[in-house]
């Protein structure tokens, strides 16, 4: 078993809230780092976009090939270990056609 003071936490999200105080994490700190699988490359649509607080701005993985399409992810560390109570996913955009989709959240080291 890893010790958890050497896990990292990795996972697919754009809000955590977590039991330290009861306080929502604010994901735009220079700890964060942000990747996804591809980036979207007509308006590059970065991952990071995905937690700077705009509700006018939004990460997106690119579509253009096969490969963009299959299996693509967002990612974000933390930078320190936590202890999760909730992972909200918001989404602004085509929310009805993502109703029941399911994700993957992953420990990483």
């Amino acid at each position: 078993m890893v010790p958890r003071d050497h896990l990292r936490l990795s996972v697919v999200l754009l809000v955590v809230f977590i039991l330290h105080e009861g306080l929502s994490l604010d994901l735009r700190g220079s700890a964060v780092v942000t990747t996804q699988s591809s980036v979207y490359d007509a308006n590059p649509l970065y991952a990071r976009f995905a937690v700077d607080r705009d509700l006018g701005t939004f990460s997106h993985t690119g579509f253009d090939t096969p490969e963009e399409r299959t299996n693509p992810w967002w990612k974000v560390d933390l930078g320190y270990v936590y202890c999760l109570r909730k992972i909200t996913l918001v989404n602004v955009k085509d929310l009805g056609k993502y109703l029941g989709v399911s994700g993957h959240i992953n420990l990483s080291r």
